[in-house]
């Protein structure tokens, strides 16, 4: 939970709500704070859901069916 919250005020301070575009961003090749900032973001955003996978794996191998629901699937 407390990954997710920092997670979602990195992409709120330095994404939506500064000079990021909603729909198009073109492609940024210098090292803008904010961008770089962004990627630190997303960086973390994948390797949470590589964990979570990590976790579903784990479940699966040791045969706790019960433990999955529909959001590991």
């Amino acid at each position: 939970v407390a990954l997710s919250g920092w997670m979602f005020y990195w992409f709120a301070a330095y994404g939506w709500f500064n000079n990021f575009n909603w729909i198009c961003e073109p492609m940024v090749f210098s090292n803008i704070d904010a961008a770089v900032k962004m990627l630190d973001a997303f960086y973390v955003f994948y390797i949470s859901k590589y964990i979570e996978f990590l976790d579903t794996i784990f479940f699966v191998l040791r045969k706790e069916n019960s433990q999955i629901t529909f959001l590991h699937l």
